[in-house]
């Protein structure tokens, strides 16, 4: 078995990125671009892959494919194993009463043990209503994920252009890196989800530790490796410490951290003395740190995910930064009694090695897939948990814009309407107007006609230009489109009795100068729906911490609740915001559901048996319509006076 000479200054390495991630994800304000510390292990692993690559091929002539893939086995199984399982047997307890938290964690288990966590977490983590990612205990797989499959296909690359010549090979890379980046560039311009965790946009990082491999290798002195060490490792210390290159990640974004990577491993790899910066990364500390590395990284993210998973407020940093270091104790006792007595005392021939490591990966997902049959919600919570997810209107995959949607007309095309007269009231707004569909419907119902629903996610009903998603570059684009056509085809003279405004305002209240922001643009669209005879803004809502299925799932509906004063905080001064508008356009009506919402003192979950949400903002269908009773019962209890416009100062 091909082997490499130990360099200490490659754990420093590993254990400046391990650090950094570790501590972007204690507290992003520690070090606001710890998350590059990613990036530095994948330049690390191109780097010592390819090292060995060449190293058998000079010896041998070849690459045997079977003694790769059973070194990569001894090398990351057996402590992914353990960690998989100890979640697993965690989330038993912990989310298991939470049935949905538990029911994803395990999902993640079965995609992590195939090493497909970057393809499920982009599908199930950027989800517009999904919960939050940061509880998700194997989301800090997707990396592994990528690393291996880059290494599915790169020692048949690597062997396809050697057999071609070492110039060819490094030439070969060198162009399939330069469209990789390009790739990820665009990628981040119209899907920056797939830009990060798809491995062809992360292939170049990969390989430039490869291309620093392949390089001429000769013992070099000279001061020059000198500088470019400590080279390397400020353009390192600026990359994991400027948040900036956080907006435009994976792609030139993450050039600092990869290139400095890079600079520090050609001094690595000419053998060069490398000077106070080569003795910094040799260091004891640094190497005990960084051998510890891979399971250090393992361990720390579930402990935290777990912590947020079951709690309903942040924990305090002193606990997580406690919980990282027992992450640092439990990489130590992995390091040294799962991963050394496996990589020194595992003598098996490859075959054996990847047949055991398919049997334990088989018996894992088996244990996983038995594990998500069991139903361990409490008996008397679990209907209502049930209600509550679907408690949503039935065709917004179908009559609902998403982020980034190309908008094709006022509601997508495949989106099939009531038959019969035309749709006599309009909603118009984002997610949350979506919510409030059941209510647009009640009223329409009651004078006998039905409702267009001109709804797109992130998308506020407002004129002007809209902000970009991060998410998706070219949403904002798609929103103003929307939004231009709802005010021209809704304000057209006779097509709509009733057009409802609906948006999540408390998105555009946190500050004096956004109101007055709000105030502007929605003034500016409420103008163009002059000649429609009634318009209703609905006003918002208080909006809990956490998605309501979980709060009823673990018995903390109390605990959910929302103070009235602190909901009154936020909507006092967007409700006078919409007042002031009202108040200058007579046929614009505000009603305020927030005395239906919530009593004297409190904002519940649940009020009649059912939950008032949904998720943690968006109202369910049964508070949409219990409301909207109400509101036809009493339509004077829940209107708001105009207020008069303030004086110009």
């Amino acid at each position: 078995m091909t082997t490499l000479a130990y360099r200490p200054e490659i754990d420093g390495l590993r254990a400046i990125a391990v650090v950094g991630v570790v501590l972007y994800h204690l507290e992003p304000s520690l070090l606001p671009g710890g998350f590059a510390g990613v990036d530095v292990f994948f330049v690390i692993s191109g780097y010592l892959i390819t090292s060995l690559l060449l190293a058998e091929w000079r010896a041998s002539g070849r690459i045997d494919l079977a003694d790769f893939y059973a070194r990569r086995v001894r090398r990351l199984m057996p402590a992914l194993w353990l960690v998989i399982t100890t979640v697993m047997l965690a989330s038993v307890f912990l989310l298991g009463h939470l049935g949905e938290p538990f029911h994803s964690t395990l999902d993640g288990v079965k995609a992590s043990l195939l090493f497909l966590a970057n393809l499920h977490f982009l599908g199930t983590s950027h989800d517009y209503f999904a919960g939050p990612s940061e509880e998700l205990p194997l989301l800090h797989l997707w990396s592994l994920a990528v690393e291996e499959q880059f290494y599915l296909v790169f020692p048949l690359l690597l062997g396809w252009l050697l057999v071609r010549g070492r110039g060819l090979a490094w030439k070969g890379l060198w162009l399939l890196s330069v469209l990789s980046l390009l790739l990820a560039e665009h990628w981040l311009s119209v899907l920056p989800p797939h830009a990060f965790f798809h491995m062809p946009s992360r292939f170049w990082e990969l390989a430039a530790g490869a291309l620093v491999a392949l390089s001429a290798n000769p013992a070099t002195p000279g001061a020059r490796y000198r500088s470019l060490t400590l080279l390397g490792l400020a353009m390192l210390a600026i990359a994991l410490w400027y948040s900036g290159w956080r907006g435009h990640f994976p792609g030139t974004g993450a050039l600092p951290a990869v290139l400095g990577t890079a600079l520090v491993l050609v001094g690595v790899h000419r053998r060069a003395d490398m000077g106070i910066g080569g003795r910094l990364l040799a260091a004891r500390p640094l190497v005990a740190l960084g051998l510890w590395s891979y399971a250090l990284y393992l361990w720390h993210w579930p402990l935290l995910a777990l912590d947020r998973a079951i709690r309903l407020s942040p924990s305090p940093l002193a606990w997580r930064a406690a919980l990282c270091l027992l992450a640092v104790l439990l990489a130590a006792l992995t390091y040294r009694f799962v991963e050394q007595p496996v990589r020194r005392g595992l003598k098996l021939a490859p075959r054996k090695v990847l047949l055991g490591g398919l049997a334990v990966t088989v018996l894992l997902l088996a244990i996983a897939h038995g594990l998500g049959q069991l139903s361990l919600v409490p008996a008397d919570r679990k209907a209502l948990v049930m209600q509550t997810k679907r408690d949503r209107p039935t065709d917004m995959a179908t009559c609902h814009y998403g982020v980034g949607s190309k908008v094709t007309g006022l509601v997508p095309t495949n989106c099939e309407l009531p038959s019969g007269a035309p749709p006599s009231v309009a909603i118009w707004g984002d997610s949350h107007a979506l919510a409030w569909r059941p209510f647009a419907e009640q009223l329409a119902a009651g004078e006998g006609g039905t409702v267009l629903p001109v709804t797109m996610d992130a998308c506020s009903p407002l004129a002007g230009q809209t902000a970009s998603h991060r998410s998706s570059p070219r949403h904002a684009a798609q929103c103003d489109r929307r939004n231009e056509l709802a005010m021209a085809s809704l304000s057209k003279p006779g097509a709509f009795e009733t057009v409802l405004v609906v948006g999540r305002w408390s998105a555009h209240g946190k500050t004096a100068e956004a109101r007055s922001l709000l105030e502007s643009r929605l003034g500016l669209a409420l103008d163009r729906l002059a000649g429609v005879p009634q318009v209703i803004v609905l006003a918002s809502v208080h909006e809990l911490g956490h998605p309501a299925p979980k709060c009823i799932a673990a018995g903390r509906v109390s605990e959910c609740a929302v103070p009235r004063a602190e909901f009154e905080a936020v909507a006092g001064p967007l409700r006078d915001v919409l007042r002031r508008l009202a108040a200058t356009r007579p046929n614009v009506t505000v009603v305020d559901p927030a005395d239906f919402f919530c009593g004297p003192a409190e904002c519940p979950v649940l009020r009649d048996g059912y939950s008032l949400f949904w998720d943690d903002d968006h109202v369910s269908s049964s508070a949409a319509r219990g409301f909207a009773r109400a509101y036809l019962a009493e339509p004077g209890r829940y209107t708001l006076a105009p207020l008069p416009p303030r004086l110009p100062r």
